[in-house]
């Protein structure tokens, strides 16, 4: 089974995008929930 260059592009697109996703939704939420507490509790 040869790899093209092609699929090998793709397959380090995919893996940069879950990495990145992987990265950032957790980093989101824990601002967005941050954020909606900061406004229910402030003090």
């Amino acid at each position: 089974m040869s790899e093209s260059p092609i699929g090998v592009k793709a397959d380090r697109i995919f893996f940069a995008f879950v990495f990145l996703a992987g990265f950032l939704i957790p980093k989101i939420s824990l601002i967005y929930c941050y954020n909606t507490l900061k406004v229910v509790a402030p003090n």
